[in-house]
């Protein structure tokens, strides 16, 4: 079920928006943040903001059960996007370790999968039919190596809606973020990781109570400022 939302879209030039807390997952063995399936099987939206220590491979969104789902930072340029039905590898600016980047991945209702960095569309357009499934922020099942070892946060999953160009670049606004929910008129779950100390919880702020559960994060000392 969609999330309907009834916010009016941020303009630039507004204040900032205020990401508080995020979630640092520290390439713990299996580390992960687990939510009910989401099954995308035809147009979608993800948006997300991550940053790393090191150019490492490391995964954003997977499941649990399907190993060929999966959307993965590689190297230092390249955002690979994964369906059972293949591979796509986005090329990007070559970015720096411990800084802040917005990420948005779309896939329209004729399979278009778009990948846009920092509001920017990335390199290597394509077209994937296949399911994308996700259940798992910062790891997949594929391998038990490639955890996240970053901080993540405002990560929004929308099933049945690709935002527009002028949506992305609304939550990127710059480096200044925008209210996920205020900017796309769908929303099936969206954490902001905004909880603190030995919270073991990420709340769905989608409406729809998809809450996440923290598995194998060291806490306290996982909820940090972004």
């Amino acid at each position: 079920m969609f999330g309907l939302n009834t916010g009016i879209l941020s303009q630039k030039g507004l204040p900032p928006f205020n990401f508080n807390n995020a979630l640092y997952f520290g390439g713990s063995t299996n580390g992960r943040v687990e939510f009910t399936k989401i099954n995308c099987s035809g147009a979608f939206t993800v948006s997300l903001w991550w940053k790393k220590p090191n150019t490492n491979n490391r995964f954003i969104l997977g499941d649990k059960d399907i190993t060929t789902s999966y959307i993965e930072i590689r190297g230092n340029n390249t955002i690979r996007t994964r369906s059972p039905l293949g591979i796509i590898d986005f090329t990007i600016p070559t970015y720096s370790v411990n800084t802040w980047y917005h990420l948005a991945i779309t896939r329209d209702s004729s399979n278009n999968v778009l990948v846009y960095h920092n509001g920017t569309l990335a390199t290597g357009t394509s077209t994937n039919s296949g399911t994308y499934s996700w259940s798992w922020v910062g790891n997949s099942s594929v391998i038990t190596f490639n955890e996240m070892d970053g901080t993540m946060d405002d990560v929004a999953i929308t099933n049945g809606y690709a935002a527009s160009s002028t949506m992305i670049n609304k939550l990127w606004n710059s480096g200044n973020g925008n209210d996920y929910v205020s900017v796309v008129p769908l929303c099936d779950v969206y954490f902001l990781f905004d909880e603190s100390g030995s919270d073991t919880t990420a709340i769905d702020s989608s409406g729809n109570a998809n809450d996440g559960t923290l598995t194998n994060i060291t806490l306290p000392g996982a909820w940090v400022s972004h």
